[in-house]
């Protein structure tokens, strides 16, 4: 993970960021395992509730990083200027930590996983893949000429007009990017996984399981 930081290289800092909180969360299922559920009892005290929640609270800071005019953000100023000067994408830097921030703390603290188990959450789970793919075909096609044309017909002259007529073309894209994403989870990704499955039992010589029987239980050995 360090190499990764000092070779500007964020896509892994993330992937080796997730791969270590997999990892404590293991430890952490373990250790509360074999120790009676000490760590468990540990983890609903209110001083590491409060821990989770501060950690939810500055990923959700941090994620906001603005890209510019950042000195009029407060503490903006201060943090950019703790950005490594080796970072070709600056915009970014602070993101990542506030991404990590607010996985950790999701994992570690019921109340903010209630937020993740509603029905709601747990469909746009079931097509987060499919919202990857689409995603970004829709927002490159229909929502850049929907807002020149909402703009060219609400107006740009003030703000409220420019941000109206964002709003009215995001809610479009939204509700199209999530239709779209599920029907590529009901025609392709779906179909595609029960085909992989199909071919890899078609593929793969199962053996029937030989049961050993201990030495003691052979005829021979009975006296």
């Amino acid at each position: 993970m360090l190499w990764a930081h000092q070779a500007d290289y964020w896509p892994m800092i993330l992937f080796y960021g997730g791969c270590m909180l997999a990892e404590l969360a293991v430890r952490q299922s373990t250790l509360a395992a074999s120790t009676n559920d000490i760590f468990s009892v540990a983890k609903t005290g209110k001083l590491y509730s409060a821990l989770c929640i501060l950690g939810f609270i500055c990923g959700l800071y941090l994620g906001g990083q603005p890209n510019q005019d950042y000195e009029h953000a407060p503490g903006w100023a201060m943090l950019w200027s703790l950005i490594p000067e080796h970072v070709t994408q600056p915009q970014r830097y602070w993101c990542n930590w506030g991404s990590l921030l607010l996985v950790w703390s999701t994992a570690n603290f019921g109340l903010l996983q209630c937020i993740f188990t509603t029905r709601i959450s747990q469909y746009l789970d079931k097509i987060s893949f499919s919202l990857y793919l689409v995603h970004g075909v829709v927002i490159h096609t229909l929502h850049y000429s929907l807002l020149d044309a909402l703009w060219n017909f609400i107006g740009t002259d003030t703000h409220l007009k420019k941000e109206t007529a964002f709003l009215v073309s995001a809610v479009v894209v939204t509700i199209v990017i999530v239709w779209m994403a599920d029907l590529f989870t009901r025609l392709v990704d779906v179909p595609s996984v029960k085909l992989a499955r199909w071919l890899e039992g078609k593929c793969i010589v199962k053996t029937p399981a030989i049961k050993v029987e201990p030495a003691w239980r052979n005829s021979d050995t009975i006296v």
